[in-house]
């Protein structure tokens, strides 16, 4: 049975490694990340519309302001999954220009904070109206650990991606990932193929792994 390893905490029951399992997919899902809020928190955000790119930003806004009543915006559906009814936007496809331009047609688009971690990409942000801020909100920290022996490996983030190269030789490796950010960080750590799924919603990217493990 083929294995596919993705940089993503999963439990026993959840519905991805489900997913997979029916597939005929073995499915160990471990993240090399852990996140903390930054020590200097803003008091307040002034903006109409908080704007999040990761599931992680939404979690770690969450717990920095519990009672805070903004209109959220979600880069797509796989940073609003599940949480999908606390949105007002949720851009559609994968260009984040697109994505942008989609947004700044909505009213008080131009009143706009993007949460970001520490050295976060913030591939976002030049294309969003000039008067949008960014707000430091919590810093990503590196666990380096050797990766599990499976057929294809899954990198959801650069972060995760850097981490891993530091105990891992990932040029050896059957690689994918989710996103073009990503897939730029891989090629600079030394991957020279990368396969970039179509989609950041999980139930359409079990599709996308059993068509690519099936032509390794």
């Amino acid at each position: 049975m083929k294995c596919v390893f993705i940089t993503k905490n999963i439990k026993g029951n959840e519905p991805l490694g489900q997913l997979l399992k029916e597939k005929g997919i073995d499915c160990i899902g471990e993240s090399f990340l852990r996140f903390e809020l930054v020590n200097d928190i803003p008091e307040e955000i002034n903006s109409a519309w908080i704007f999040f790119t990761s599931p992680t930003a939404v979690e770690m806004y969450q717990r920095a302001y519990p009672k805070c009543n903004k209109s959220w915006a979600a880069l797509g559906m796989g940073t609003a999954k599940g949480k999908e009814n606390l949105f007002q936007f949720i851009g559609s496809g994968k260009e984040v220009k697109n994505i942008a331009a989609q947004f700044n047609e909505l009213p008080n688009s131009h009143s706009v904070t993007l949460i970001s971690p520490e050295n976060g990409n913030r591939s976002l942000k030049p294309f969003l109206q000039n008067t949008a801020e960014v707000v430091i909100l919590y810093k990503t920290i590196e666990l380096p650990k050797h990766l599990p022996q499976a057929t294809a490996y899954v990198f959801t983030s650069p972060s995760n991606a850097r981490a891993a190269a530091i105990l891992n030789d990932l040029s050896t490796l059957h690689v994918s990932c989710l996103g073009s950010t990503t897939r730029n960080q891989l090629l600079d750590l030394g991957v020279t193929k990368v396969h970039e799924f179509n989609s950041w919603i999980w139930e359409e990217i079990t599709e996308e792994i059993e068509v690519w493990l099936s032509n390794l």
